[in-house]
């Protein structure tokens, strides 16, 4: 199993200007920004990372777009995404899920994941969850759709 790194997230935390303390326990879904959403895939995007690096700026990334999609929403919206996301069960199910600007922002989020998926494999198992937990987020049926 693959974590981010002190040294790959205190280097991302300077280019990318994340308000870090040095103390988050999980950095990634800590520092998630869905308004910064953009920057942050543009910055995966970028091939001049280290591994550690790629890894932790995917972490941000994802974490971050679980944000973006909950923040497209009011509170009683939250509970049905979450509605609809315990109900999904095939890939058509996505557009009952997903607005079109959510599907066109992780089809760009997939493709930088898919480059590297051997990489990536920690990200996609703990996104996608295990089918018989109860437990999920709200991008569980987008890895579980592609992954």
């Amino acid at each position: 199993m693959r974590y981010t790194t002190l040294e790959a997230t205190q280097k991302v935390n300077r280019i990318l200007a994340l308000p870090a303390s040095g103390s988050e326990q999980d950095w990634a879904i800590e520092l998630a920004n869905g308004e910064r959403l953009e920057e942050f895939i543009a910055a995966i995007e970028n091939d001049d990372w280290s591994d550690d690096e790629k890894f932790a700026i995917c972490s941000l990334v994802v974490s971050s777009f679980e944000d973006f999609v909950l923040l497209r929403r009011d509170s009683s919206g939250v509970d049905d995404l979450y509605d609809k996301v315990m109900k999904y069960e095939k890939r058509s199910d996505l557009n009952i899920i997903y607005s079109d600007a959510e599907i066109a922002v992780w089809k760009r989020i997939h493709s930088a994941i898919n480059q590297d998926k051997d990489l990536y494999s920690a990200i996609i198992e703990y996104w996608k969850i295990e089918e018989e937990s109860s437990q999920i987020f709200s991008l569980t049926p987008l890895f579980r759709s592609f992954f």
